[in-house]
């Protein structure tokens, strides 16, 4: 096998890789998703109004999905092109993620070709960072990390090949998608550094935030609109975080640690040139994680760079124990095994529980009351329930965190009657909070016996969410 790849062209293993993952990716998309920042991006991807007037678009306290102005001009456009049985499902914005993360891999393969790697060394890579559960799950979850990701990994590969333009447009695309691509740049450092080298990454960042700036001025947009969602969770301990980063870390890599760890004492000794930039590339990301739990969740894409580095020495490891085909099989297997439980399994029932509930509703409750709870919840039964369209959230949606039994929350939505949504307790975080790993996501202990304005009562419930119904003008009994 190794000599094969060896004899191969590079053109020929590349497109092998792109049209491989390609077709592993598109066969697995999904219409549901436990995730409503997608169908919310689908949804938006719908409207007729100029589109850059929805890419910062708020909804009250919680802003809508709204800082990828990239991202969201590109789903516009498939799903304008896309089959009119396909609009209005997740299927158009799962693939544009099916395609970038084909792409990403068969960029990976080039980059490591082109700083000296063996291609066995970088075909390893790049299988590897394809089933990376992290990886993996961004490549089919219809949300904008993956489109950044191809777009990073093409600038790099246009920079260490010496075509600036090329290379500033493909970063000025990244810092579209969203700003915190631009953390990426320190990946220019890869290339011999040189006073040339340093020189052309000056112009190339010049060139790109030059355009960055023309584009939001012209366009109207507030830049710092960007940032809107980066508030920091005062519920999250930093105890709680480091733990959560380190099961992240062990979740993805598990099976491949041992890999890993050789192949650190490869690169130590032989490409130590390569450790300074990835672990200065690498460090905005882990800042974020210890400061705001946002960028620190099994479904966010904030990590792929993270976890595309070390494919590399994960790949130089397997390499180097060519022989131990049993235990590489094993290690393989197990790292796709664990996607499908962690990942792929919860994502699909969780998604189906919800939407179950939003179809539920249509039969047992009028069309015109609203509906009331977290965000995360919300969403994907309003859009079961209500349609898939922006405007039903908008229209027919109010975002309640904090809601308990005096029902004054609900009071202050001016509204007669409501459709109350509590998410049921997480098991996983109910046991980590007794060992004192505390974080709490809503205030949500809503309980209809306690209710002292109106009167509400149960009228769906499934494994992930209890529907209630609260009357304001009803009568306690």
């Amino acid at each position: 096998m190794k000599e094969l790849i060896e004899r191969t062209s590079t053109r020929v293993l590349a497109l092998l890789l792109v049209t491989g993952y390609m077709v592993f990716y598109v066969v697995q998309i999904s219409t549901v998703t436990s995730n409503p920042d997608p169908m919310v991006f689908s949804c938006r991807a719908l409207s007729d109004l100029p589109i850059t007037h929805y890419a910062y678009l708020n909804a009250g306290p919680h802003p809508l999905p709204n800082y990828h102005l990239l991202h969201t001009v590109l789903l516009w456009a498939v799903y304008h092109i896309c089959p009119a049985g396909l609009a209005h499902t997740l299927w158009p914005s799962e693939f544009l993620s099916a395609i970038c993360g084909a792409l990403a891999i068969g960029l990976t393969f080039l980059i490591w070709l082109r700083l000296g790697f063996t291609k066995m060394v970088a075909f390893t890579a790049a299988i590897i960072s394809g089933i990376v559960p992290n990886c993996w799950d961004m490549s089919l979850s219809g949300e904008p990390f993956m489109l950044q990701q191809a777009f990073t990994l093409l600038f790099v590969y246009l920079f260490l090949g010496g075509r600036t333009v090329f290379a500033a447009l493909a970063f000025l695309a990244t810092v579209l998608v969203s700003p915190i691509g631009g953390m990426s740049f320190v990946l220019v450092l890869l290339a011999p550094r040189t006073r040339p080298t340093l020189f052309r990454a000056l112009k190339v960042g010049c060139a790109a935030l030059t355009l960055y700036a023309l584009i939001f001025y012209f366009l109207k947009i507030n830049v710092l609109n960007a940032f809107s969602a980066m508030a920091s969770d005062q519920h999250a301990s930093l105890l709680w975080k480091s733990s959560k980063f380190l099961t992240f870390l062990i979740l993805n890599t598990c099976f491949l640690i041992p890999f890993l760890f050789h192949g650190y004492k490869i690169i130590m000794s032989k490409f130590r040139n390569l450790m300074f930039p990835l672990c200065v590339a690498l460090c905005p990301v882990i800042v974020l994680d210890i400061l705001n739990y946002q960028f620190l969740s099994f479904d966010d894409g904030f990590h792929l760079l993270l976890f595309w580095s070390l494919c590399l020495p994960i790949a130089l490891g397997i390499t180097e124990a060519a022989h131990q085909r049993g235990r590489i099989f094993l290690s393989m297997a197990g790292t796709i095994a664990l996607y499908i439980v962690f990942w792929m399994a919860p994502n699909t029932a969780i998604g189906l529980a919800r939407a179950e509930a939003g179809y539920q509703l249509r039969e047992i409750s009028p069309k015109e009351i609203k509906m009331a709870g977290p965000w995360r919840e919300v969403v994907p039964i309003a859009l079961a329930k209500y349609g898939w369209s922006l405007q039903s959230l908008e229209a027919k949606c109010i975002w309640i965190d904090v809601m308990n039994s005096d029902a004054a929350p609900l009071r202050q939505t001016g509204e007669k009657s409501l459709l109350i949504v509590k998410p049921k307790q997480d098991n996983i975080r109910s046991r980590m909070a007794a060992l004192g790993l505390k974080y709490k996501i809503t205030d949500n202990d809503f309980d209809p016996q306690k209710v002292k304005i109106g009167a509400a009562h149960k009228i769906f419930e499934n494994d992930v969410v209890n529907i209630f119904k609260w009357d304001g003008e009803s009568i306690v009994r």
